[in-house]
């Protein structure tokens, strides 16, 4: 009986430590796995000094952002880098401008991704909540069921690791 107990708790020790994970290597570029719209993807590079650059690209429009990064637990905060303001006469006289993201999505509260949850070798957008956003408008030259449906349809989106 002694010799099964000394077993089990040797087992269940060598268990916990493989179960233990150790910091993953996070670094490298995140692509969409489809265009949010039909068209627009977005990439984000994380590099080992902490900083990021981020590309939100399509239909002859893009953006694109650069800052640091900070790990935390299993999620990823971005913190961007102030823009310099453009003291030009014609940027002055324009009555109003408004971001890349507000022109496509229609959205005045929308901005770039401040917050990634990270897993699986993948980066899972945030609302402004911290939730998780699950699924995205996409367009599929399937349609959604195999003989009928549309082939607009809300997909599972998250940015895949690409090395």
């Amino acid at each position: 009986m002694q010799r099964f107990l000394n077993a089990f708790f040797c087992t269940l020790f060598f268990c916990g430590l493989l179960s233990c994970n150790s910091t993953k290597n996070i670094f490298g570029v995140y692509k969409s796995n489809f265009g949010v719209g039909g068209f627009f993807g977005t990439t984000v590079r994380l590099y080992s000094d902490s900083s990021f650059t981020f590309r939100m690209s399509g239909d002859l429009a893009y953006d694109t952002a650069a800052g640091h990064f900070q790990i935390s637990k299993n999620s990823i905060i971005l913190i961007y880098k102030p823009l310099t303001i453009d003291t030009s006469s014609e940027y002055q006289t324009m009555k109003e401008s408004f971001s890349i993201h507000e022109a496509i999505t229609g959205n005045h509260n929308l901005r770039e991704p401040t917050k990634y949850l990270v897993g699986y070798n993948k980066l899972f957008l945030t609302d402004k909540n911290g939730f998780k956003v699950k699924r995205q408008w996409g367009y599929s030259k399937h349609r959604k069921y195999i003989l009928f449906g549309k082939h607009w349809y809300m997909k599972r989106y998250f940015l895949r690791r690409h090395d």
